[in-house]
């Protein structure tokens, strides 16, 4: 069912013309690459419905998993009462260095003296330290944590604050500095709340595991892009986001003639790989499946339809507006990325 949306700026509702112009382009049809190269991945050839442009897996992914862990670590600090700052260290030494030695800053932490906290991601499969790596666990995050200190200390010496790396390997192994910084919040939290310290921390990292796409247990799946706490029967809900294309070889043919096919197919893919994870963990697996012309899955239709409802209640608006708001800011949202893609790996539409 088509929906009408309200280009509104204040409500995240609009497409720069750029973007607008690739979208409508891209939504009808129409040639979006001419047979030029992907600019993030070389050797890819684009095709001419943009199906490898709005699926290719290069971009920001990194940054994004940084900054989402830097985010809850940041967000379990308030809740502990502990002040932060963000993004601290450009350009305060004498010499003005460019370099920031804390994604985050914490008062007061150690001696009177302010920590800060530099989160860093590093691979165990790194050439530099894949030897050590394969006898010695955290091998890549002792190595990691030895850099950020040689590189950060001299700058954080001078500012009178102290370096504490917080590294976190890709298969979710944590650095001994790091895990002793959470083990920390943890206890204060655990005093503010009245709450045992083994179920914070365990909390905190479920909360990171769910959004960093790490895993404390050693699994690389990542079930929840977002929990909800006491969503179902009292259980949480691991919302697993997914895009998918209809374009896609796998599932081309039904999607040809059963709308929905795609984020259908994309559902049971999600369950198998995380019914088992989430149940051990408690939780529900919801997956959020949508189709990139837009179609959503079942699933992700009754859980939005259900997060209407709430909005609805907790507003005092008809319910028919709260979905159609809804549905509009992931409508838009998933056309502006969709143009973005295009508009990045195809010099031809710039």
């Amino acid at each position: 069912m088509g929906r009408r949306i309200v280009p509104s700026e204040n409500l995240g509702l609009h497409l720069d013309p750029p973007v607008f112009q690739v979208a409508i382009k891209w939504w009808l049809g129409l040639d979006t690459s001419e047979g030029s190269q992907c600019a993030l991945c070389p050797g890819s050839t684009l095709d001419h419905l943009g199906h490898h442009a709005v699926t290719c897996k290069y971009g920001g992914d990194v940054v994004t998993r940084h900054n989402r862990i830097r985010g809850i670590l940041v967000e379990t600090c308030r809740r502990a009462h502990i002040g932060v700052k963000v993004e601290v260290g450009n350009n305060l030494s004498r010499d003005h260095s460019k370099t920031r030695p804390a994604d985050i800053l914490l008062p007061n932490w150690f001696l009177g003296r302010t920590a800060a906290l530099d989160v860093s991601i590093t691979s165990p499969l790194n050439p530099v330290t894949l030897l050590e790596a394969g006898v010695s666990a955290t091998a890549a995050a002792q190595a990691t944590e030895a850099r950020k200190h040689q590189a950060d200390d001299p700058k954080c010496s001078e500012l009178g604050w102290v370096c504490v790396p917080m590294v976190v390997e890709t298969y979710g192994a944590w650095g001994k500095e790091a895990t002793a910084i959470i083990s920390s919040v943890a206890s204060r939290l655990a005093t503010s709340t009245c709450r045992p310290k083994s179920t914070i921390l365990h909390e905190i990292y479920g909360q990171i595991e769910a959004g960093s796409g790490l895993d404390v247990e050693g699994s690389r799946t990542r079930p929840a892009d977002i929990l909800l706490p006491n969503w179902e029967f009292g259980k949480p809900a691991a919302l697993d986001f997914t895009i998918t294309s209809a374009l896609n070889p796998s599932t081309l043919n039904e999607a040809s003639v059963m709308a929905g096919f795609a984020a259908s197919a994309a559902e049971i893919r999600k369950h198998v790989a995380n019914d088992e994870k989430c149940s051990r963990l408690g939780w529900v697996c919801i997956p959020l499946s949508v189709e990139t012309y837009g179609c959503w899955g079942e699933e992700a239709g009754r859980c939005l339809d259900r997060l209407a409802t709430r909005i609805a209640t907790r507003t005092g608006c008809p319910k028919s507006s709260a979905v159609s708001g809804l549905y509009g800011r992931l409508s838009i949202g998933l056309i502006r990325a969709n143009a973005r893609a295009l508009l990045a790996r195809s010099s031809s539409l710039s």
